[in-house]
């Protein structure tokens, strides 16, 4: 810069290191959506089947948004603290 003035905005430095082969990419569901579908069992295949996921990934996370009046199941998932908490309340269970 001009004036003997430091950079207003310093040149990004690079990322260091390699990225992580164990990375696992997780589809995301809301509650929400799992209201509306119906199933007693909710696992990514049948959610693939059912057209709300577009392609299987590595696993299952469920979101808290939305509510759920139904009890239903889930497999081996990952979940939200208030997806859990909304998924317990109405007498479902997790596997």
């Amino acid at each position: 810069m001009a004036r003997g003035r430091p950079d207003a905005h310093p040149a990004r430095q690079p990322k260091r290191g390699l990225p992580t082969r164990f990375r696992v990419e997780y589809a995301l569901v809301n509650v929400g959506a799992l209201e509306g579908l119906g199933l007693a069992e909710v696992d990514l295949d049948k959610l693939v089947e059912v057209g709300l996921i577009k392609q299987r990934q590595g696993g299952l996370k469920i979101l808290g948004d939305g509510e759920l009046t139904k009890a239903v199941s889930s497999g081996r998932n990952r979940f939200s603290g208030s997806a859990k908490e909304k998924i317990e309340r109405p007498g479902a269970r997790r596997r």
